[in-house]
C-alpha cells in the first residue's frame, strides 16, 4: 500500500503572524568611508621652470577656474596675472613679470559660474600655493585647500606633509626613480609608483611605511585622454 498524505486546508493553517525580518544593512565599502577630499585643481610641480621673465608650468582643471598670480611687496598685494581657466587638462600657464621676485603665490579658485557635480566626496574647489623662485628651478614650498572658511594642509587631504612630496621625496620609496601615484587606504600614505604598487600587493599587501593592511588605493598617475577638454579622473584600484 501507498503511504497517504494528508494536506490541511487552509482553515487548518495557523494564523500566526509572520516573523518580522529584521533588515540587513550592507557593509560600507571602505574606499567611500576613507576617500574624503577631492582636488579639483592641481599644478603639475614637475614642469615649473623660467623662461625670459616668465613662470612657465602645467595645471588640471576639473571645473572652471579663475587664478590669480601675486606678490607681496611691503605688505601689500602686487597683482602679477589673472585668467579665467576652462576645465582642462595640461594646460599651460604663463605668471609674467617675474624677474625680481623672490616668491609668488597663485590662487585658484572655482570660477563664479562654474557648475560642481552632486557628489560624496569633499570637493576642494579653491587652493593657494606659494612658489619660491631663489634657486634655478622654481618650487612648491606650501600648498593650501579651502571650502569656504576651513583651510586644510597637505597632510589633511594626501595624508602627507607639503615636505614629502617635493623635490626627491616625489619619487617611489621602492624603486626610488618613478613619482609616487598611489594613495593607499586606509592609512592614506603616497608611497609607490604603480609598477611597485603591483609588487607590493602581490608580496606583502602592506603599507611600506606603517605596514598597515592595504584595502583599497586610488591612482593618480595622468592617464592619456581623447580630448584635452577631458577631466581629471580618479581611479580606484582592484586590490584583490
Amino acid at each position: 500500500m501507498g503511504i497517504t498524505q494528508s494536506i490541511p486546508f487552509e482553515e487548518q493553517i495557523p494564523n500566526t503572524p509572520p516573523t518580522e525580518m529584521e533588515e540587513i544593512q550592507p557593509d560600507v565599502p571602505l574606499v567611500n568611508a576613507q576617500i574624503k577630499h577631492v582636488v579639483l585643481y592641481c599644478i603639475d610641480k614637475m614642469t615649473l621652470h623660467v623662461s625670459n621673465g616668465f613662470l612657465h608650468f602645467l595645471i588640471d582643471c576639473a571645473i572652471e577656474a579663475h587664478l590669480e598670480a601675486y606678490t607681496m611687496v611691503e605688505g601689500q598685494k602686487k597683482i602679477l596675472e589673472t585668467k579665467e581657466l576652462p576645465a582642462q587638462m595640461q594646460q599651460e600657464v604663463s605668471i609674467p613679470n617675474i624677474s625680481n621676485i623672490l616668491a609668488l603665490t597663485i590662487d585658484i579658485t572655482k570660477s563664479v559660474n562654474a557648475n560642481i557635480p552632486l557628489t560624496e566626496y569633499i570637493l576642494i574647489d579653491s587652493i593657494s600655493v606659494t612658489i619660491l623662485l631663489t634657486s634655478e628651478v622654481p618650487k612648491i614650498s606650501s600648498q593650501q585647500f579651502h571650502i569656504g572658511d576651513v583651510t586644510y594642509n597637505s597632510f589633511d587631504v594626501f595624508g602627507v606633509d607639503s615636505d614629502d612630496v617635493t623635490g626627491t621625496d616625489n619619487l617611489c620609496v621602492i624603486c626610488t626613480t618613478d613619482p609616487r601615484e598611489i594613495l593607499l587606504l586606509p592609512c592614506r600614505h603616497i608611497t609607490m609608483c604603480a609598477g611597485c604598487y603591483e609588487e607590493v600587493k602581490e608580496r606583502t599587501h602592506q603599507c611600506p611605511i606603517c605596514r598597515t593592511p592595504i584595502t583599497a588605493a586610488i591612482n593618480f598617475s595622468r592617464k592619456s585622454v581623447a580630448s584635452k577638454d577631458d577631466a581629471t579622473e580618479i581611479e580606484i584600484v582592484d586590490t584583490k
